[in-house]
């Protein structure tokens, strides 16, 4: 790790290892996240102890859905996030 750099960030993008469809409600898809992004925070990388409570993680649309509406249900669109990253992407793309 570099002095520069706190953080590690993947040479490629994420690839999904998991596909569920067929959820009406996109907290359903919790668990698949936790798994698909290891416990991790996918902004801050923050991972998740047995320490933390379950509000202080979130599921966040990555294309907001006040963007991409039909994208609310769609497992690609949907990452695991620590509260405070969700909160501070709000309505906006990530950068």
């Amino acid at each position: 790790m570099s002095d520069n750099y706190p953080f590690v960030y993947p040479a490629k993008p994420h690839v999904r290892k998991h596909g569920p469809i067929g959820y009406s409600k996109y907290g359903y898809y919790r668990n698949w996240l936790r798994d698909e992004f290891t416990f991790t925070c996918v902004f801050c990388l923050r991972r998740e102890t047995w320490a933390t409570l379950k509000h202080d993680w979130e599921i966040d649309h990555f294309v907001p859905r006040s963007i991409h509406p039909d994208g609310a249900l769609d497992y690609d669109n949907l990452v695991y996030a620590c509260n405070t990253c969700n909160r501070s992407k709000a309505a906006h793309l990530a950068q």
